[in-house]
């Protein structure tokens, strides 16, 4: 029989895990940290446009750190062929040859395009070759007082054009515009700095055309409801009917808006109201044209506008037929009440699109080529929105046209298509009340007649996929348009508050009168 020892006690051995261990020991215990999901890849830096001061340190693989949340809106470029650097403010990124997305939210990366402030490249361009560079489109007029140069200056300057001083027409036209075309690389995300080199040759050529090539699909109609530009300069227009013949469509319309000011004669030599100033010279200072009115007209009327396939439409009534036989007629207008002394603008008591009868009580009537009735309007094309119709403002008002919405009541158009408030970026279906259509009741009360506003819901995520926001308001639609009880009204605003364009096109299904 084995002997028992008393004294002894039997012990049992606990293997801890070695963290516990360790803690035993009175050493530091080993930090354990989890792994998240984006280290299964690489973190996105989501460095963007901006001067807030965000910025946020992470940790990334192999214990390196990168930035986070930087915004940045300026950087160092280069001009290559002419060995020139300077720091430059970013204004938007343009283009990015791997995603979209990147684009729409402004996003900085290596290889992306963005554009540039012309301006310091400018100045150097013209202290060095003491040459004018990006000035060609300014009244010789308003052409500054030259500088008096020594011989020896004048003389270097000289050799130096010569020599070197050409810039191809491409890159000068983005100096006319203020902006060039630049490429990022560095990497904003890991280095704090966006720095690249302007866009030159055969490259800029290609990123051009890559930034040209709209995805848009293809349409039987191209609807544009006026800004066609920024302040109505020449080569904004050339740059908008490139733009307009890049896209697949049998026929497009466009109207101007408040923004294309030299399409506005009346307002550009100040004749459309009493003024102090003459509003070309005020709003183009050293752009201005005395004749720009009659060139900007021309090219929207002319033979450059017909070859990118546009039809620029008056105020008043217009109607087409599309070789499908689809035969349509549109009401056109570029007005919209006045604020702050654009182009194309009435008083707000004005009533420029309802007859005489039938204006609203409180209203003066200047129509000129009123709205008709009923069933005489398939499709309304104005650059402003009707009362309380997608026309709300950031600041919480309802800024549309009370008398367009009384004549859009009594047209009640298939489609009403709009613009000019940027916030409103959107679609209703509206359903009349015909039983109260050309009521005298005063502006005030609008919006009459309308029974019943339906916003239209989006799939974001087919927006993004298509290039465009759709709908389908035909017959053979889950919910097809009522003609004559129903507006389908959509504010097509591209640009956002900021003039970024960011909100999508629309793309709608409808159903149209057959040519008979």
């Amino acid at each position: 029989m084995p002997h028992h020892n008393s004294d002894c006690s039997s012990m049992r051995l606990l293997s801890l895990p070695n963290h516990i261990n360790r803690a035993a020991t009175g050493a530091k215990r080993a930090y354990y940290r989890k792994k998240r999901a984006f280290e299964k890849g690489r973190q996105p830096a989501n460095t963007r446009i901006g001067n807030e001061k965000r910025i946020h340190l992470v940790r990334t693989r192999g214990g390196n750190r990168k930035f986070r949340a930087l915004r940045l809106d300026s950087g160092n470029f280069s001009w290559g062929s002419e060995g020139v650097s300077r720091k430059v403010r970013v204004i938007v990124v343009a283009y990015h040859p791997s995603n979209n997305e990147l684009v729409r939210t402004n996003t900085l990366t290596r290889s992306a395009v963005v554009q540039i402030d012309a301006a310091p490249f400018r100045q150097w361009y013209e202290a060095h070759y003491g040459a004018s560079l990006g000035r060609r489109r300014q009244a010789k007029g308003t052409e500054t007082e030259e500088v008096k140069k020594s011989k020896s200056v004048t003389e270097k300057q000289e050799a130096r054009v010569k020599a070197q001083g050409k810039v191809e027409p491409a890159l000068e036209r983005q100096f006319e515009a203020g902006r060039l075309y630049a490429v990022v690389s560095s990497r904003p995300g890991q280095s704090g700095r966006c720095d690249g080199y302007i866009l030159e040759g055969e490259e800029l050529a290609f990123y051009q055309r890559a930034i040209r090539k709209h995805k848009l699909p293809k349409a039987d109609v191209l609807l544009h409801s006026g800004d066609l530009t920024m302040k109505g300069l020449l080569h904004e227009y050339e740059d908008t009917l490139e733009m307009l013949g890049t896209i697949d469509a049998e026929l497009k319309l466009v109207i101007a808006g408040n923004h294309d000011l030299s399409l506005d004669e009346q307002f550009y030599h100040g004749k459309s109201k009493d003024s102090s100033q003459i509003n070309g010279p005020r709003m183009h200072l050293g752009q201005y044209q005395e004749d720009m009115p009659t060139k900007a007209l021309a090219m929207w009327t002319g033979d450059r506008a017909k070859k990118a396939g546009v039809t620029y439409l008056q105020e008043g009534m217009h109607t087409f037929t599309l070789k499908n036989g689809a035969k349509f007629s549109v009401y056109a207008s570029p007005y919209t009440p006045e604020f702050c002394n654009w182009a194309f603008a009435y008083e707000h008591n004005e009533d420029r699109f309802n007859p005489n009868g039938l204006v609203a009580t409180d209203a003066v009537p200047i129509a000129v080529n009123p709205v008709p009735d009923f069933p005489d309007v398939d499709i309304m094309m104005t650059h402003g929105p009707p009362h309380k119709v997608l026309d709300r403002t950031d600041t919480n008002m309802d800024v549309g046209c009370p008398h367009l919405l009384r004549a859009a009541h009594r047209a009640r158009p298939r489609l009403h298509c709009f613009g000019h408030i940027h916030e409103g970026w959107g679609a209703q279906r509206l359903k009349w009340d015909t039983q109260e259509g050309g009521t005298r009741s005063e502006a005030s009360d609008l919006p009459v007649g309308s029974t019943q506003v339906t916003d239209v819901p989006i799939d974001s995520s087919k927006t993004t996929e298509e290039h465009s926001s759709y709908l389908d308001i035909s017959n053979e639609s889950a919910e097809p348009l009522a003609h004559g009880e129903e507006t389908l009204m959509v504010n097509a605003s591209i640009m956002t508050v900021r003039y970024k364009p960011t909100n999508a096109p629309w793309l709608i299904d409808m159903e149209l009168p057959k040519n008979v």
